[in-house]
């Protein structure tokens, strides 16, 4: 096996905790592939130190694994991450996702030729054995193609512009074109900056979104590559498969994962409970005062309520009510600003529903089917089309 370079380009970032059958599979994947350029930082808060035996069984130096006893909560974890990270640039990623080691390096150098803060690029999608969605049953084996920045070539990007996509959908939707450390590539310089003004990564309450959008004032330059380089996957305690299964919501208080001051600074305007679309909205007001951009008149708010009336469970609705009181709306669901609203997120629901459809139904964009990410790793960094 390879030692690693001293100063690597890529520093891979794996925050765990408890789920060492996802973790382990994606250090199998790494070691199978002979890259010194790359170093993989396992910062592990699990109850007990199994990984820790599996990852000394690997016998590979570029992985470097840190054991913490004391309960930390998701942001801690990667905070302490990234903080061992060595590389040029740092990528983040949940221990149930994976990587294509060649095509992930190359990426990196055309972005460092080019003087790239930050790197975008295309992913796969992977669902893990054991989801089950109320829809399509049994998702569990298949490797999407489906693009997620489907017909957009390799460009260089404006984070501000991205940015105030973002603000106007309300967050609702995803990330969009912002820079990120989680599923993406941030240079460390632009990490120092960040960690500098607001003393962490994550300035808000989800890592992944409060990370892209405090991240807009210390990226110059953006590159997106439509390489696929990433794979994301979904296991049934993560929070995406939770998503999938329609288990991703519950009251704020019963949430133990969140930052202690998540409940103090919620935003009056943003529905009052936990959800993908909630935790979002909250997280991109969050991070945007902490790197001192104002959200206030910007922040799309009532896309936000919107997007709980459609997702969301109708046990929320008082929340729901009280957020659009706060924004002006009066607590009617039947606004005429709630119109356009209503229709743009249904036919992108509509647009979704198909798309799954054509995947887990017809069986359409399916690379193939896989027990474990270690085994999509090998296979896609042995020679698979990963353009």
């Amino acid at each position: 096996m390879m030692k690693p370079d001293a100063s690597p380009l890529l520093s891979l970032v794996v925050p765990t905790k408890n789920r060492q059958e996802y973790a382990i599979s994606l250090l199998q994947g790494v070691r199978a592939c002979e890259a010194p350029e790359l170093e993989v930082i396992v910062q592990d808060n699990s109850d007990d130190t199994t990984l820790q035996e599996l990852v000394s069984g690997l016998n590979d130096p570029r992985i470097r694994y840190f054991h913490c006893a004391e309960p930390l909560n998701m942001h801690q974890n990667f905070d302490l991450a990234i903080n061992k990270a060595r590389g040029e640039y740092v990528c983040a990623m949940g221990d149930d996702d994976g990587i294509i080691i060649p095509a992930a390096l190359a990426s990196l150098h055309r972005a460092k030729s080019r003087g790239a803060d930050a790197l975008l690029t295309e992913m796969y999608s992977y669902s893990w054995p054991g989801i089950v969605h109320r829809i399509w049953g049994d998702m569990g084996g298949p490797v999407s193609s489906a693009r997620v920045f489907p017909g957009i070539r390799e460009q260089l990007l404006d984070p501000v512009v991205a940015l105030e996509e973002l603000f106007r959908r309300g967050s609702v939707g995803g990330l969009g074109l912002l820079p990120r450390i989680y599923h993406g590539y941030v240079s460390r310089t632009s990490l120092n900056a960040l960690k500098e003004h607001c003393g962490t990564y994550f300035p808000g309450s989800s890592p992944d979104l409060a990370n892209a959008v405090a991240l807009v004032p210390f990226v110059d330059t953006m590159l997106f590559d439509p390489s696929v380089t990433l794979i994301s996957g979904h296991s049934p305690r993560s929070g995406g498969g939770q998503g999938t299964a329609g288990q991703h919501h519950g009251e704020l208080e019963d949430v133990s994962h969140l930052p202690p001051e998540t409940l103090n600074n919620w935003d009056p305007a943003i529905p009052r409970f936990w959800s993908g679309t909630t935790i979002y909205a909250q997280s991109a007001v969050e991070a945007a005062r902490a790197v001192d951009l104002s959200p206030a008149q910007t922040f799309n708010y009532k896309a936000v309520c919107v997007g709980c009336l459609i997702y969301q469970p109708t046990k929320y609705r008082k929340h729901i009510r009280a957020a659009l009181l706060a924004t002006g709306q009066g607590g009617s669901y039947l606004g005429p600003s709630l119109a356009a609203g209503y229709v743009a997120m249904t036919f992108r629901r509509s647009k979704s529903f198909i798309r799954n459809f054509a995947i887990y139904y017809l069986g359409i964009g399916i690379l193939g089917r896989f027990d474990s990410i270690k085994d999509i790793m090998i296979q896609m960094s042995r020679g698979s089309d990963t353009s």
